[in-house]
């Protein structure tokens, strides 16, 4: 036997049992309650995909260094839900466009989004990053994907984000006054000299 259940509207992270009622040419049929199997099974719904973020680094930020990316996941409904299963996260180069993929050269290679698993635990992602090739004066963006248990998935077109800067190039300073090679001066108005960043922060 089927039974076309599409047009009811099942509630998200509740449960519901299933009962199977008989009844033959002469009209019997199984009591009230007696249903088959016993027990009868029990299901719980749930078609929402979990909610992820990027906490780290934050957005906007300019940075010098990272080692570790991580953000959070977060399973819908509240309760009654099927639990967290992975996050998978991209990194894209916002100066071209190109995803990391991890190959030679350079590590951004890919304009088509190439996703790495994240470590989770307890609701909290992380990634290590500490020897990806993030280069000085760029900006990148770092997307994350969060599935439960069921499969139900973030849509790739709407993924959290978070975007940032990268410089660790470090600045120089240069003393044009007073001169080096001068040791007594009778009036030191003013002291003066030069500043130059090496990266693109700027000073």
């Amino acid at each position: 036997w089927t039974h076309d259940v599409s047009t009811i509207t099942f509630a998200n992270g509740s449960a519901y049992t299933i009962y199977s009622r008989a009844t033959d040419n002469l009209d019997l049929a199984v009591t009230t309650g007696n249903a088959s199997p016993v027990p009868p099974p029990v299901f719980t719904y749930d078609n929402l995909a979990p909610t992820s973020a990027v906490s780290a680094p934050a957005p906007g930020v300019n940075i010098t260094t990272v080692t570790t990316l991580s953000g959070t996941l977060t399973e819908n409904p509240p309760t009654g839900n099927a639990g967290n299963k992975m996050v998978r996260i991209a990194i894209q180069r916002l100066l071209d466009g190109k995803y990391y993929d991890g190959l030679t050269p350079g590590g951004f290679n890919s304009f088509v989004r190439v996703f790495l698993n994240a470590n989770l635990s307890a609701g909290t992602w992380t990634l290590a990053a500490s020897t990806f090739p993030w280069v000085a004066g760029e900006w990148f963006k770092v997307e994350s994907q969060g599935f439960d248990t069921l499969d139900n998935s973030e849509p790739v077109a709407s993924l959290p984000s978070s975007q940032f800067f990268f410089d660790n190039g470090l600045p120089t300073s240069r003393i044009a006054a007073p001169a080096r090679a001068l040791g007594y001066y009778t009036a030191l108005p003013t002291l003066s000299g030069t500043g130059v960043d090496t990266g693109v922060s700027g000073l």
